[in-house]
Protein backbone atom coordinates (compact mmCIF):
# COMPACT_ATOMS: atom_id res chain seq x y z
CA UNK A 1 0.00 0.00 0.00
CA UNK A 2 1.24 3.30 -0.63
CA UNK A 3 -0.51 6.81 0.81
CA UNK A 4 0.57 10.12 -0.82
CA UNK A 5 -0.17 13.37 0.58
CA UNK A 6 0.43 17.36 0.26
CA UNK A 7 3.67 16.83 2.68
CA UNK A 8 4.30 12.67 3.06
CA UNK A 9 4.56 9.62 1.53
CA UNK A 10 3.30 6.47 3.66
CA UNK A 11 4.80 3.50 2.18
CA UNK A 12 5.32 -0.18 3.06
CA UNK A 13 8.61 -0.70 4.91
CA UNK A 14 11.93 -2.04 3.24
CA UNK A 15 15.17 -3.52 4.50
CA UNK A 16 17.09 -0.10 4.15
CA UNK A 17 14.42 1.59 6.09
CA UNK A 18 15.92 -0.69 9.33
CA UNK A 19 18.69 1.48 9.95
CA UNK A 20 16.71 4.93 10.87
CA UNK A 21 13.81 2.54 12.81
CA UNK A 22 16.78 1.64 15.09
CA UNK A 23 17.87 4.86 15.67
CA UNK A 24 14.03 5.82 16.70
CA UNK A 25 13.78 3.36 18.54
CA UNK A 26 16.68 4.28 21.11
CA UNK A 27 16.19 7.66 21.19
CA UNK A 28 14.23 9.12 24.11
CA UNK A 29 12.90 11.79 22.94
CA UNK A 30 11.34 9.57 20.57
CA UNK A 31 10.35 6.67 22.75
CA UNK A 32 8.82 8.92 25.55
CA UNK A 33 5.02 8.65 23.93
CA UNK A 34 5.80 4.88 22.30
CA UNK A 35 6.36 2.49 25.29
CA UNK A 36 10.22 3.69 25.79
CA UNK A 37 13.91 2.34 24.56
CA UNK A 38 13.61 -0.97 22.77
CA UNK A 39 14.66 -4.12 24.92
CA UNK A 40 16.06 -6.02 22.00
CA UNK A 41 19.48 -6.14 20.57
CA UNK A 42 20.14 -4.94 16.93
CA UNK A 43 19.73 -8.06 15.69
CA UNK A 44 16.67 -9.14 17.38
CA UNK A 45 14.73 -5.91 16.59
CA UNK A 46 16.06 -6.05 13.18
CA UNK A 47 14.54 -10.16 12.99
CA UNK A 48 11.35 -8.61 14.01
CA UNK A 49 11.54 -5.62 11.70
CA UNK A 50 11.80 -8.03 8.71
CA UNK A 51 9.59 -10.56 9.70
CA UNK A 52 6.71 -8.57 11.08
CA UNK A 53 6.77 -5.68 8.36
CA UNK A 54 8.69 -5.81 5.23
CA UNK A 55 7.80 -9.81 4.62
CA UNK A 56 4.63 -9.31 6.25
CA UNK A 57 1.53 -9.80 3.84
CA UNK A 58 -0.29 -7.35 5.84
CA UNK A 59 -0.23 -3.59 4.88
CA UNK A 60 -0.80 -2.27 8.30
CA UNK A 61 2.68 -0.45 9.22
CA UNK A 62 3.87 2.02 7.19
CA UNK A 63 7.55 3.87 6.96
CA UNK A 64 6.19 7.90 6.81
CA UNK A 65 8.84 9.86 4.47
CA UNK A 66 8.95 13.45 3.68
CA UNK A 67 7.77 13.84 0.19
CA UNK A 68 10.12 16.57 -1.24
CA UNK A 69 13.05 15.15 0.32
CA UNK A 70 12.56 11.41 1.06
CA UNK A 71 13.88 11.53 4.69
CA UNK A 72 12.40 9.36 6.87
CA UNK A 73 10.27 11.02 9.57
CA UNK A 74 8.98 7.29 11.16
CA UNK A 75 6.58 5.05 11.25
CA UNK A 76 3.17 4.07 11.86
CA UNK A 77 0.37 1.92 11.92
CA UNK A 78 -3.28 0.50 11.97
CA UNK A 79 -4.04 -1.62 14.57
CA UNK A 80 -7.96 -3.34 15.28
CA UNK A 81 -8.62 -2.63 19.04
CA UNK A 82 -11.70 -3.99 20.69
CA UNK A 83 -12.19 -0.56 22.59
CA UNK A 84 -15.49 0.59 22.93
CA UNK A 85 -17.11 -3.23 23.46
Amino acid sequence: MYIETERLILRKPVREDFAEYWLMKNDTMATMYTGGITPYTYEERYRMFQEEWVDSAQNSEFTVTEKGSTMYIGYCGVRYCECYG
